[in-house]
């Protein structure tokens, strides 16, 4: 009876350890993912609000338009190139050029995007300024007030234990 018993666990770990590896795909590819840390926000441009939303595998910024109170209704505006998997994105607006100014913090090609929108003569804007390399995995930004344009500060996980946080020139945008 033992020996059933025994054979019958070994049975099911067989079994079970299949099961698991055809989990995961194709033995000649491994499937990693960045960590979305906060990959969606709401902004309000020209009067009318879009949300913006980091799609990570395509590599861009992803712009909605979101339909006022009486018709819930979202599309998509835009779609604008960022550095490598974005998983974070925050919003500045400038009050000195009226644009407002949004940054995604660019997982795996350790660098953070710098784009701007616009809304002139009613028809809405996206253009991709640049991508600045700020060191390993930049997971957020933080703005800094005594550095009103231009500068922020960006959190960083070089070798994914320690935080450190380094200081971003955009220059006078």
């Amino acid at each position: 009876m033992k020996l059933l018993s025994v054979a019958s666990l070994a049975f099911f770990v067989a079994v079970f350890a299949a099961e698991s590896g055809f989990a995961q795909g194709r033995a000649d590819y491994l499937n990693f993912e960045s960590p979305q840390i906060k990959p969606m926000t709401l902004v309000n441009v020209g009067g009318q609000d879009y949300l913006l939303v980091c799609n990570t595998p395509n590599n861009s910024l992803d712009i909605y338009s979101v339909g006022s109170s009486g018709t819930p209704v979202m599309s998509r505006v835009a779609q604008v190139k960022t550095g490598l998997e974005p998983i974070s994105v925050a919003v500045k607006p400038n009050p000195v050029s009226g644009a407002t100014y949004v940054y995604t913090c660019n997982w795996i090609g350790d660098s953070i995007s710098l784009i701007s929108l616009s809304a002139a003569s009613g028809s809405f804007v996206a253009r991709h300024l640049r991508t600045v390399p700020v060191g390993d995995e930049p997971m957020n930004v933080a703005f800094m007030p005594q550095y009103p344009s231009g500068y922020l500060q960006a959190l960083t996980a070089p070798g994914g234990q320690f935080y450190d946080y380094v200081i971003v020139a955009f220059g006078s945008s």
